[in-house]
């Protein structure tokens, strides 16, 4: 039985909305307070590449963002910011 896949809200960020996207912290975009959770790294790129997680303050939705810093680019934003789901694993280990 398929699953109805959820709709995904989407919106772009320009980098000068944002005093730093590396940052680890909270921003202020359109009057809406979005807090840091987490940073985990990609191998997508050919250099460092980040997917950050963050948290709406206001409905407590979270959404993706990346950046990376390429041997080829220097730093590259992606303005995309998009809606993610929260989703436990839980891993069995026998011993």
């Amino acid at each position: 039985m398929k699953t109805k896949e959820k709709v995904r809200e989407r919106f772009d960020v320009p980098e000068e909305e944002i005093n730093d996207f590396t940052a680890k912290d909270s921003w202020e975009i359109n009057g809406e307070t979005y807090n840091f959770i987490e940073d985990y790294p990609s191998r997508d790129c050919d250099g460092e590449c980040h997917n950050v997680i963050v948290q709406r303050e206001s409905d407590k939705k979270y959404f993706r963002f990346n950046w990376q810093y390429s041997y080829s680019q220097n730093y590259y934003y992606e303005e995309d910011w998009i809606e993610v789901f929260r989703k436990e694993v839980t891993k069995v280990i026998w011993k």
